[in-house]
């Protein structure tokens, strides 16, 4: 999937998540490796209540892939 159509995935109905979201994509996604990217997109699938929760730390995906991109969201987030 390009860059374009993931930024378009990252718009979301939770205003805070479409920033958060569309930020770190614009940012860091020069860095992130094919791999990361499917996660990515796996991860964009979610819920936004499920992507929220991760995000903010309430609650861990149990899938090892997504938490791996909710852990660099996190991490990248300043």
């Amino acid at each position: 999937m390009s860059i374009s159509r993931i930024r378009w995935r990252c718009r979301r109905g939770i205003k805070e998540l479409d920033v958060l979201l569309t930020d770190f994509l614009d940012k860091h996604h020069s860095i992130l490796h094919d791999k990361q990217l499917d996660n990515l997109e796996k991860f964009l699938e979610c819920t936004d209540m499920d992507i929220y929760d991760w995000v903010c730390g309430k609650s861990q995906s149990n899938e090892k892939g997504i938490q791996e991109i909710v852990n660099l969201i996190r991490a990248k987030q300043s």
